[in-house]
């Protein structure tokens, strides 16, 4: 069975520029995830993924102390 994150992987791109930063299937899996958790706009998601990005950063780096 996929992973809802593996779905959105296989959703096609219909993105003007092809040379993208962020994989689309990545960009959706977040926002879905951001909305869900309160976000009502693209700034909002924006900070919200910015946030986790930033929380995960942290928790990666006290657990390479702890090693």
């Amino acid at each position: 069975m996929k992973t809802l994150l593996e779905r959105f992987r296989e959703l096609p791109d219909y993105r003007k520029y092809k040379i993208a930063k962020y994989n689309m299937g990545e960009v959706m899996y977040l926002s879905l995830l951001a909305m869900l958790s309160g976000a009502n706009s693209y700034k909002d998601m924006a900070l919200w993924i910015s946030v986790k990005k930033r929380e995960r950063t942290r928790t990666l780096f006290i657990i390479s102390l702890m090693s």
